[in-house]
């Protein structure tokens, strides 16, 4: 859905957030003016929150829109009654794999880590060698999990390690 198909109400939230979250290079900036919801702005850098605008931009039809978030005087009074009664939880979201012995910071060593963008979590593979990184969404993981098990099992042992 475009900005410029919805309703006053949400037009006016999606104007009123345009360019939130946006780096400044050209690309961004050039984005930022789109009528697409999915460029004008980073979703997770506004204060609506559960998706509300991914939803938004999914929704095939006016009828399809999720209600509009309650009003800021109202919001806050519901954020302080939920943080209230709030009940927190421990989550592992990174984990590190290095040599035995070696730093965490060892140029050998692999971060593993569960990120969110825009309420939707993914996990990210970094290699401390060269900071590069591949994003796996977790429907994308059991065909890459097979395929690079197939991969592993073609590899032939090199006789110097023997």
């Amino acid at each position: 859905m475009l900005i410029s198909e919805l309703p006053p109400e949400y037009r006016e939230l999606a104007e009123k957030n345009r360019g939130s979250g946006i780096t400044p290079d050209s690309f961004n900036e050039m984005n930022a003016n789109s009528d697409d919801l999915f460029y004008a702005f980073k979703w997770s850098s506004t204060p609506e929150k559960n998706g509300f605008w991914r939803y938004c931009r999914r929704s095939k039809s006016l009828s399809d829109l999720p209600p509009l978030p309650a009003s800021e005087e109202v919001a806050s009074q519901e954020v302080k009654d939920e943080f209230e009664n709030e009940k927190y939880e421990t989550r592992i979201t990174q984990i590190t794999v290095i040599p035995t012995g070696k730093s965490i910071c060892h140029y050998s060593a692999f971060s593993i880590e569960i990120r969110n963008e825009s309420g939707e979590e993914f996990v990210e593979i970094i290699s401390h060698l060269n900071a590069e990184s591949i994003k796996v969404d977790s429907g994308e993981w059991p065909f890459l999990r097979a395929a690079i098990d197939q991969m592993i099992s073609e590899c032939r042992k090199d006789d110097i390690y023997e």
